[in-house]
C-alpha cells in the first residue's frame, strides 16, 4: 500500500481568539481551523519574541495579555489560557508550533517542579496554620488518651486502645 500524503494535514487543529491587548487583526471569539489555527498560533510564538526582544530594550514595555482556547480533534487540550506574549512563553528558541505548544502546555508543571520549595513554602501560608492548629489540638488529643491509658494500667481497669487478644492464640501459645 502507498502512503499518501495527508491533504489536509493540520484539520484537527482548533484555536479559539477570546481577546489579546493587542491587535491581531481578528475579532473576539474567533474560530480558526486548521492551517489557519497554525498559522496564527506561529504569530503568536513570533510576536512572543519580538515583543520580549523589545522588552530587553526598553524597560517600559511591557507584555501583551492573550487568550485563546486549544483544541485538537474536536477535544479541549486546554481552555482559555492566558499567554503574556512578551515572556517567551512559547519558549526561546522553539520554532516549530508543535514545540511552542508543548512549552507552553508543561510550563506550570516544570515550574512547579523546578521551584518545588516556593510552592511548598506557598502551600505552608496557604494551609500552614490550619495545619499547625490541627497538629496541635491532634498532639493533645492524643496525649490525653495516652494519659487516660497510663492511668488505666495503674489503676488495673481494661485499657480501651488496646487489641482484643484472639483466645484461639492465646491458648495455641499456652501449649
Amino acid at each position: 500500500m502507498e502512503n499518501k500524503p495527508l491533504t489536509k494535514p493540520l484539520d484537527k487543529l482548533q484555536v479559539i481568539f477570546h481577546w489579546s491587548e493587542n491587535d491581531f487583526g481578528l475579532a473576539e471569539e474567533t474560530s480558526l481551523r486548521g492551517e489557519k489555527a497554525y498559522n496564527f498560533i506561529k504569530q503568536l510564538m513570533d510576536y512572543d519574541k519580538e515583543k520580549n526582544k523589545e522588552r530587553e530594550t526598553n524597560e517600559k514595555s511591557g507584555y501583551d495579555k492573550t487568550k485563546i482556547s486549544l483544541y485538537y480533534g474536536g477535544e479541549c487540550i486546554k481552555e482559555k489560557i492566558r499567554i503574556d506574549l512578551g515572556d517567551l512563553e512559547f519558549g526561546k528558541d522553539t520554532q516549530k508550533v508543535s514545540d511552542g505548544l508543548e512549552y507552553r502546555l508543561m510550563l506550570y508543571v516544570k515550574d512547579v517542579r523546578d521551584n518545588a520549595h516556593e510552592y511548598s513554602e506557598m502551600s505552608e501560608v496557604l494551609y500552614g496554620e490550619k495545619m499547625k492548629d490541627f497538629r496541635e489540638r491532634e498532639n493533645k488529643y492524643l496525649k490525653s488518651k495516652d494519659q487516660e491509658v497510663e492511668k488505666e494500667k495503674a489503676s488495673g481497669k481494661k485499657n480501651p486502645w488496646a487489641k482484643p487478644k484472639n483466645k484461639d492464640k492465646e491458648s495455641e501459645n499456652e501449649r
